[in-house]
């Protein structure tokens, strides 16, 4: 399965941490992570 993630400013600026432990849990599933990046705020 594909998926897209996609992590507000806020919580990417405050919790940075929380975004990078959905990639490893959505990954340990099997899934294959899309995160753009070249999205805004």
């Amino acid at each position: 399965m594909k998926v897209s993630l996609f992590i507000t400013c806020l919580a990417d600026t405050l919790y940075p941490e929380v975004g990078e432990s959905v990639v490893r849990v959505l990954s340990d599933y099997g899934c294959e992570v899309d995160f753009p990046e070249a999205q805004l705020c």
